[in-house]
């Protein structure tokens, strides 16, 4: 057997240790490695991982520069030229990756043909001269070399698993919850409990405020990376002095550049969420008929490439819009931690360099425009709009679990949410299915809840949340790769 696995980032001890026990493997011939974070992998980890036995790594883009994947023959068939449904998503999902500093390099066009048909090129290629059996996406999509990747894989019928974070540590506090999504049959996987680091029992009560310390990056671990940069180039023996002064001074200036660059989007959020709240009724009426949309985070992984069209969260409001019955509202509130600018440098400092894709003053207006439509200040009660509305809408999230808790019925725009497997979650896509959904259950109670049955039976708990990889490997390589 031929495996082929998608990792996040190869500096990572835990799943380094995984691939070698992989790699003892008598039924696995070759293991081949990439990841839509190359950069991660230095001349010193791809010794390491080289040096392991049946280890191949794929020398793919990178989303900070250009590699070779244009130098492959192009050779993509007319079926995968004229069919650009994903086109949106994958780029928009490749693009918020680049630097702040680096975007005035790249023009959208030409960066839609390094990251959409090159890399479906690349693809393409290597899945016709290699055979592979088994693909293991070993993090949410991020961005087109993900999403690419194991799109070509089904198209070729290899088995691939996708895996899929449903509650990060954001909202479970010191845990987080992870699903495997077999990408072939459409369907999450069922657990099987083998390892003492894999739990599946979800609790209802865990805090849903409280973000795990251990995300965070303290003043000293931001010096020590940036010292351990510039130590790598100031002593590196192979360079000329001239070459490092040269390297150094380019560094530098880059980072008063995106320093400079990120503190202006700082302020942009800042004056974004005053837009908001100008928009925004401060008191809610909850005696109408009305829909609570919770707006999804972005751009985030959870949604962004996989939803397709309906990362478009415009999109999903026109059509929920009008399909609503006379007389109903929908209220709109931003996701708490969209418009919270105090948190980005902590948490958020991917998602700053590109929020302004995003959110704009715009995108409020348009959903400001629309007559049944009402934004909703942010220090409106969340449970008391979940209680009382007729249906909770957003794409996927723990919004989802609290109103399944609490009853209610849900509309999500996700064609494969891990919460559409809840009863009282119905999946839509236009306006037929949204109104078909309303008009079935408006005057519906939910009467059984199964949140714990469907997180004990598919939901992976994983404790030692900076061990996330390796432990979702081990699982895979115990109970699926057997």
């Amino acid at each position: 057997m031929n495996i082929l696995i998608n990792l996040q980032s190869f500096d990572d001890n835990d799943v380094y240790e995984e691939i070698i026990k992989l790699s003892c493997n008598n039924k696995i011939n070759f293991i081949f490695l990439s990841s839509s974070l190359m950069h991660s992998l230095d001349e010193e980890l791809y010794c390491l991982y080289t040096s392991i036995n049946k280890v191949t790594i794929l020398k793919t883009n990178n989303l900070f520069e250009l590699s070779n994947m244009n130098n492959n023959i192009f050779d993509l068939s007319k079926e995968y030229l004229e069919t650009e449904k994903y086109l949106y998503t994958d780029i928009l999902s490749s693009y918020r990756w680049l630097p702040i500093s680096k975007r005035k390099d790249n023009d959208f066009l030409s960066f839609s043909m390094v990251f959409y048909y090159d890399v479906y090129n690349y693809w393409n290629t290597f899945f016709k001269k290699n055979m592979i059996h088994f693909v293991i996406q070993l993090n949410e999509e991020h961005s087109s070399l993900d999403s690419i990747l194991i799109r070509v894989a089904k198209e070729y019928k290899i088995k691939n698993i996708i895996t899929s974070r449903i509650v990060g540590a954001f909202t479970s506090g010191t845990e987080e919850y992870h699903a495997l999504y077999d990408n072939n049959s459409n369907e999450y996987m069922k657990i099987i409990k083998t390892s003492s680091d894999v739990g599946v029992k979800l609790n209802e009560n865990s805090n849903f405020t409280v973000f795990s310390n251990s995300y965070k990056k303290n003043l000293s671990s931001k010096i020590s990376l940036i010292f351990n940069k510039f130590y790598s180039t100031l002593f590196d023996n192979k360079l000329v002095v001239k070459v490092k002064i040269k390297r150094l001074y380019t560094a530098l200036l880059n980072k008063i550049i995106t320093s400079i660059q990120l503190r202006k989007q700082y302020f942009y959020i800042k004056e974004l969420n005053q837009y908001y709240h100008k928009l925004a009724i401060d008191k809610v009426n909850l005696n109408l008929n009305y829909i609570y949309y919770c707006l999804h985070f972005d751009p985030e992984a959870s949604t962004l490439p996989k939803d397709n069209a309906h990362a478009n969260q415009l999109l999903n409001l026109r059509i929920l819009a009008s399909s609503l019955p006379k007389g109903w509202k929908i209220y709109i509130k931003e996701h708490p931690h969209q418009l919270s600018y105090n948190i980005y440098y902590d948490y958020l400092l991917n998602q700053l360099h590109s929020v302004d894709n995003f959110r704009s003053k715009n995108f409020y207006n348009y959903m400001h425009s629309i007559s049944n439509v009402d934004l909703v200040g942010l220090d409106n009660n969340h449970q008391s709009l979940i209680q009382n509305a007729k249906f909770i809408v957003s794409n996927t999230g723990t919004v989802f679990r609290e109103a399944t808790y609490l009853k209610k019925h849900c509309i999500t725009f996700s064609q494969n949410s891990f919460y559409a497997m809840l009863k009282n979650v119905n999946v839509v896509n236009n306006v037929d299915t949204c109104r078909e959904v309303i008009d079935t259950y408006k005057d519906t109670k939910v009467e059984d809840i199964e949140v714990d049955e469907i997180f004990d039976e598919y939901a992976i708990t994983i404790n030692k949340i900076n061990k996330v990889s390796s432990i979702i490997l081990r699982y895979i390589s115990q109970s699926v790769l057997k």
